[in-house]
């Protein structure tokens, strides 16, 4: 349960900054936070993905898990950037509200991937490796 923890700990930290960003400690200290459970996460899902298929597809479900990765990113990266530039000011900036919509959005995503990590079935039994 590392991810789903990991998920709603990453989930709190956006919301904190959407709704607490006052002043630069509070902004510092929820993304130090975020980090340490977005490499937890990461990490753990990339276990998970690797020891939930036979050892024949390892290479496979690496992959795939990599590329749902950094297509995720991506995409991530396009909406939240059209949620934050929706609005701008007279120089072509974003106003605060786009960010503050734009990490609300990043929120109610990691709530909802909070929700799908907590159906991973969880497997008692582990993965058998050959010995040599």
């Amino acid at each position: 349960r590392v991810v789903v923890v990991s998920s709603a700990v990453i989930a709190a930290c956006l919301a904190a900054i959407a709704w607490r960003y006052a002043t630069a400690w509070q902004m510092v200290t929820a993304l130090g936070i975020y980090g340490v459970a977005l490499g937890v996460a990461l990490a753990s899902l990339a276990t998970l993905v690797v020891v939930s298929v036979p050892p024949s597809q390892t290479a496979v479900a690496g992959a795939v898990n990599f590329n749902a990765r950094n297509i995720g990113g991506a995409v991530g990266t396009a909406v939240t950037a059209t949620v934050v530039t929706a609005e701008l000011d007279s120089g072509g900036a974003p106003l605060a509200s786009g960010y503050t919509a734009g990490f609300t959005v990043l929120a109610v995503c990691m709530v909802f991937a909070t929700a799908l990590a907590a159906a991973i079935p969880v497997s008692r039994t582990p993965r058998r490796v050959p010995s040599p």
